[in-house]
């Protein structure tokens, strides 16, 4: 029964070794892609990094800015009676101006930042494009190669098929030879 599975194998193994043989460099293209891929994530984790504290000064200049225009607009309300109360409206206005001028000058260092970093982010999703289109050209690859598979799965499912209980009768055999295998193999004889 064995010997009439093993001669439905047919060019199976032949088929099967072409098939593996045809893989070619696909591997290691495969793996030199998730090398990219992993490099392009640490660029992307440094980016990222680099934006530090850029946010949060954004938030606090544009806060302070916030206060500078509400002191402003209050100033301005003032105006009514314009002649009497500049006097009093430009004692108010105090180191507003000055405070507004270190602002903008702050926020212009946060925008400067966020710059580079967008830069880098670029930089970043250049190479990760570049990675992905490697590794769709090794996915064509793997493709082609699993269809020239072609019915090597299917005959192979029916030749494991048609060995049906041989497998456990050999064990069950194997089982009962017990240590004869062990003893013939020192040269003894078989009590």
């Amino acid at each position: 029964m064995l010997c009439k599975v093993l001669g439905n194998l047919g060019d199976t193994p032949k088929i099967m070794g072409k098939v593996l043989g045809e893989l070619g460099d696909a591997p290691k293209i495969m793996g030199k892609v998730l090398g990219e891929l992993g490099n392009a994530l640490k660029i992307m984790g440094k980016v990222l990094g680099e934006l530090g504290d850029a946010p949060k000064i954004m938030g606090k200049v544009l806060g302070e800015l916030g206060n500078a225009l509400k002191i402003m607009g209050n100033v301005l309300g003032e105006l009514g009676d314009a002649p009497k109360i500049m006097g009093k409206v430009l004692g108010e206005l105090g180191d507003a101006p000055k405070i507004m001028g270190k602002l903008l000058g702050e926020l212009g260092d946060a925008l400067k930042i966020m710059g580079k970093v967008l830069g880098e982010l670029g930089d970043a999703l250049k190479i990760m494009g570049e990675v992905l289109g490697e590794l769709g050209d090794a996915l064509k690859i793997m493709g082609k190669v699993l269809g020239k598979l072609g019915d090597a799965p299917k005959i192979m499912g029916k030749v494991l098929g048609e060995l049906g209980d041989a497998p456990k009768i050999m064990g069950k055999v194997l089982g009962e030879l017990g240590d004869a295998p062990k003893i013939m193999g020192k040269g003894k004889t078989i009590p």
